[in-house]
């Protein structure tokens, strides 16, 4: 589609019903919003528009299009979103940026390659430049007095991380033993 149809189809997209019509064994003509289908890369400005404002769905269709064009949009996002003081759409980026991340075991070939197309895509998506937003990202959230997106934090250190990062994963790490022992402590009650 040109660049004036691809506004077209995503406008038409937004008014369409999220989710399912029909129930199970049942057909339906209605037609409903999927955004896994924008794989072209003349949508991806759109996307990166409306998904500044905080459209998920955009950061949806971003995420999928698995290209570095689209990674580096997730990142320039997630770098604005925490100027911006919007740290939970940061994350919310971020979770979109599936397995862009340079995963150390997608590296470790000593038990076989089958991360071989994993590490294939991160060869040609990521930049290290890449990883100072996404540490910060981390941070943010290891610092926070929520006990939120602690895995997430665990795994971008392991990605990305460096030394300096310690005391922030400490710091998360204790979070989420406290939020275990205080989970314990109220199915014991």
């Amino acid at each position: 589609p040109t660049p004036e149809q691809a506004i077209q189809v995503y406008d038409r997209m937004k008014t369409l019903p999220k989710a399912p019509v029909a129930g199970i064994d049942e057909t339906s003509d209605t037609e409903i919003a999927d955004f896994e289908g924008f794989l072209n890369p003349v949508y991806l400005p759109i996307f990166l528009k409306t998904a500044a404002t905080g459209d998920t769905d955009a950061l949806y269709a971003i995420g999928n299009m698995r290209t570095p064009q689209s990674v580096e949009s997730l990142v320039t996002l997630i770098d604005r979103f925490l100027i911006d003081g919007k740290p939970d759409l940061a994350m919310s980026a971020y979770l979109q940026m599936g397995s862009s991340l340079p995963n150390p075991r997608f590296f470790d070939t000593r038990y076989g390659d089958s991360n071989k197309p994993q590490r294939q895509y991160v060869e040609t998506t990521w930049k290290k430049i890449y990883a100072d937003p996404l540490r910060r990202l981390a941070a943010h959230w290891a610092q926070s007095k929520d006990s939120k997106y602690l895995a997430e934090i665990s795994f971008i250190y392991e990605c990305v991380g460096t030394p300096d990062d310690l005391v922030t994963l400490t710091l998360a790490y204790t979070k989420s033993i406290e939020v275990t022992k205080t989970q314990i402590g109220r199915a014991h009650v």
